[in-house]
């Protein structure tokens, strides 16, 4: 069954975390954090990457030091020698979040600002979508949830920019119903979920099953670094 997690690192935004973290994850990473300018995006990486692990520990038995991860032809990360393990990870702002499902899954958070509407959605969006998104009231909103669904089914796929956004419509049906149309095919085993976890921020997940939790497990950065460690995350 696919589970979501997601961290929230506003509450703890100090150097010792990182300093105190960073040996637990491979060199190539470690060298990858230390090169960030600014140290919020160290935090956010680092803290990508041990909830990744946690997750794989809790989920496989690996141990952290066992763990290797890989990258499909296209980049998408995935557990190297484990065909029926799936993650993924997104991150904006203060979150992080990780889906995992026994098959490919995509997850998309993004916080909700201010930007030019009309011409990336012109650009990026198809006609349809375009069409829908001039229609709603809060438009602004409304382009956050078509952005973050259409980025998850991107990210399931793991095609990257193989897969262009304005190649697919996101379709609404009535109550909670969410669609994809593909080169005019209407896509029948690709399903989309949506998650209101902040007000500021919109996050969807596609996956290829209906079987979504109805909530998200929540962590601070001290309950994820308190749960690694409690699980032997040793390097």
């Amino acid at each position: 069954m696919i589970e979501i997690y997601a961290v929230n690192i506003a509450e703890r935004k100090e150097k010792g975390v990182v300093v105190q973290m960073l040996p637990f994850v491979d060199k190539h990473k470690q060298n990858r954090i230390n090169r960030f300018l600014n140290w919020e995006d160290s935090l956010r990486s680092l803290t990508a990457e041990l909830l990744a692990r946690y997750i794989i520990i809790r989920k496989t038995g690996l141990r952290n030091e066992d763990i290797v991860f890989s990258h499909n032809g296209f980049g998408k990360p995935v557990l190297q020698n484990r065909d029926n393990f799936h993650f993924n990870l997104t991150h904006s702002g203060d979150w992080i979040a990780c889906a995992v499902d026994s098959n490919p899954v995509g997850i998309d958070i993004e916080r909700i600002e201010p930007l030019d509407l009309d011409n990336i959605s012109r650009r990026y969006f198809s006609e349809d979508e375009h069409r829908y998104l001039l229609s709603q009231s809060d438009r602004l909103a409304h382009f956050f949830m078509l952005w973050t669904l259409k980025e998850s089914y991107v990210k399931m796929e793991g095609k990257g920019l193989h897969l262009p956004l304005d190649s697919f419509s996101m379709r609404f049906g009535s109550g909670n119903g969410i669609g994809i149309e593909f080169r005019g095919k209407e896509l029948d085993d690709r399903f989309f979920c949506r998650y209101d976890i902040d007000s500021s921020y919109k996050m969807a997940i596609c996956a290829q099953s209906r079987e979504f939790p109805r909530s998200v497990i929540r962590k601070s950065v001290d309950e994820l670094v308190e749960s690694f460690l409690s699980l032997g995350g040793i390097r």
